[in-house]
């Protein structure tokens, strides 16, 4: 059985997250995880280029994994992309 992270009907469910992530590219995932980091405050949106060039060098094993195992995930890839926006990237 799937384990679900579906708080109302129509969210996805963690094997789906889990499928979208991994077919993303290698750069997507690299934005993916840098726009995590951002959200966390472990980097700035200035620092964009070297945080995906780091999570590049980073990168073991899935990206879903590590993102879905980390607390508030979805908080922290939202507050990234609203700093990221803030900073005047589209």
């Amino acid at each position: 059985m799937a384990e679900t992270l579906q708080e109302t009907e129509g969210d996805l469910s963690r094997d789906e997250i889990t499928q979208e992530i991994e077919s993303m590219n290698d750069e997507q995932k690299d934005a993916l995880v840098a726009l995590f980091w951002i959200g966390r405050g472990d980097a700035e949106p200035a620092e964009w280029e070297a945080t995906k060039a780091l999570a590049r060098q980073q990168h073991d094993g899935l990206v879903s994994r590590y993102l879905l195992g980390q607390p508030e995930v979805g908080e922290f890839l939202t507050e990234g992309l609203e700093r990221m926006l803030e900073f005047g990237v589209d």
